[in-house]
């Protein structure tokens, strides 16, 4: 009976795991430790220190996007169809590895010219410092990557184990290396080097993966494969990236670190969440699609889509409502009090994020059918706005301006790429559907309002802003039937 019963527990949770809300739970805890070691920095570092900071940090994602991220993109796309046999194993693993070798190859062959070419390049940094910088590098991009492979490879426990691992072991090292060395950058630069390292060497050992790699193995033909699905994402990486975080170096050269860190501080918390959603979700949802994609199902692939993107949305828009409502409190609850000045940038991120996250369904389509130029040309079109603005405002207006900007470029984006979708594979988002989304939040925003008039900013409040919103605003969606229809279609999922 009992071991019936463990069976039973068993196959309920791998469903869930394997749902479309199977991999929440994990981001979740992940955005959880974000915002905390955001807490902890901005508490423990001043302005300019955490503003130093976040412009290495920008700079290694921005790297890793452009160098790793079409890779990443690539080897997810094509895992399924290529790990069937041993040799097709052989093939794939040793082709990613060793294209991941030669671009950090290539990398550091850039940055040595440049270093020796150019008088100003990394200035401040000595060898102990560039070495850091490529450790910074090389363990966050190979981390991302290896985490990705574990995913796909169905090998979840030890993808989370790897990635909270990564997350909390950051924080630690970081205020164990504070007491050390002071509030210096170095403490959180060195202590993120040395646990990405240790990641990625973890997730390569549990992955298997290092059994494959020959050099016989790189196969020209699976490169090819990756080119022509990941080469348009290169410009198209390079290209977000401006979008996600070209603000930060326009505030350092008009304005200074410290606002920098200031603004990045409470930008973090707002990405933090979403980013937890976005991730969250799609992990659950991608792998249905794909399999979708490849069973030739048309109407289940435009089912599986459309379900996904009401799902997200059915999360994310409370969560940006919250945010923009809350925003007072969680900069005063969540950051340093040199910081809390910046807080209305949390409500501009907040909805320029629900919008890239929507528009990432919306181009779900030539992702599927590997055709991702027309993304790169829509994402072009709205980084360019945003540097545009930011570069002609920011001046005169401060870092204000570009968190707005933020939220009209990916306002720009969703839009275009809902234009601009395949029309191979449908999918739509109707008004006539999609209104208890609506009420609900708007309700909801209304009603906090209400109840925050007055209230004195504490962590008690702050739940209890949470707490009703949460009720009033499922409240709503179960009245109008929206939420039974929702989990009704997950179901069939």
């Amino acid at each position: 009976m009992i071991r019936r019963k463990l069976k039973a527990i068993r196959k309920k949770v791998a469903g869930f795991q394997g749902s479309m809300l199977g991999y929440l739970p994990v981001k979740v805890a992940e955005g959880v430790i974000g915002i905390l070691t955001v807490k902890v920095y901005t508490t423990l570092f001043p302005p300019e220190v955490y503003g130093e900071y976040t412009m290495v940090n920008t700079t290694v994602n921005i790297l890793f996007l452009t160098l790793l991220g079409w890779l990443m993109q690539a080897a997810i796309r094509y895992i399924k169809g290529h790990t069937g046999r041993e040799e097709d194993k052989r093939r794939f693993f040793s082709t990613v590895y060793l294209t991941m070798a030669g671009a950090y190859g290539l990398l550091f062959l850039l940055v040595l010219g440049a270093k020796l070419l150019l008088p100003g390049f990394l200035e401040g940094y000595g060898p102990g410092g560039m070495l850091v910088l490529a450790l910074m590098m090389a363990g966050y991009g190979s981390t991302q990557l290896l985490l990705a492979i574990l995913l796909y490879m169905e090998h979840r426990v030890k993808n989370i184990a790897i990635l909270l691992f990564n997350v909390t072991g950051k924080l630690a090292l970081t205020v164990l290396a504070y007491n050390r060395l002071g509030p210096s950058v170095w403490s959180i630069l060195l202590s993120h080097a040395a646990v990405d390292m240790v990641s990625f060497l973890g997730a390569f050992l549990l992955s298997g993966t290092w059994r494959q790699i020959r050099w016989s193995g790189y196969d020209k033909e699976t490169v090819r494969d990756f080119m022509r699905y990941g080469y348009p994402l290169i410009g198209f990486s390079f290209v977000m990236a401006l979008l996600n975080m070209s603000d930060r170096y326009i505030i350092r050269f008009f304005q200074d670190r410290a606002t920098v860190g200031i603004y990045t501080s409470n930008y973090a918390i707002p990405s933090s969440v979403f980013m937890m959603l976005m991730m969250g979700l799609s992990r659950g949802v991608y792998p249905k699609l794909l399999k979708a994609h490849y069973d030739q199902d048309r109407d289940r692939t435009a089912r599986h889509l459309k379900t996904g993107a009401a799902l997200y949305l059915s999360v994310s828009m409370p969560a940006a409502m919250g945010i923009a409502v809350l925003h007072r409190h969680l900069s005063s609850l969540f950051l340093g009090k040199e910081y809390m000045g910046g807080s209305p940038v949390m409500a501009y991120v907040a909805g320029g994020m629900l919008f890239y996250g929507l528009a990432e369904y919306c181009n779900k389509g030539w992702e599927l059918t590997a055709n991702t130029l027309p993304i790169l040309k829509k994402s072009f079109l709205a980084a360019m706005a945003n540097i545009l603005v930011n570069l002609l405002l920011v001046p005169r207006w401060g870092y204000m301006v570009a968190a707005a900007s933020t939220l009209g470029g990916y306002l720009l984006f969703f839009l275009a790429s809902y234009r601009g979708r395949n029309p191979a594979i449908p999918f739509d988002l109707r008004i006539r559907e999609l209104w208890p989304l609506f009420l609900a939040t708007g309700t909801m925003g209304a009603a906090l309002l209400v109840v925050n008039r007055g209230m004195e900013i504490t962590l008690a409040s702050l739940l209890i802003n949470v707490m009703a919103g949460i009720i009033i605003y499922f409240g709503v969606l179960a009245g109008t039937g929206f939420l039974g229809r929702l989990l009704h279609r997950m179901r069939e999922v």
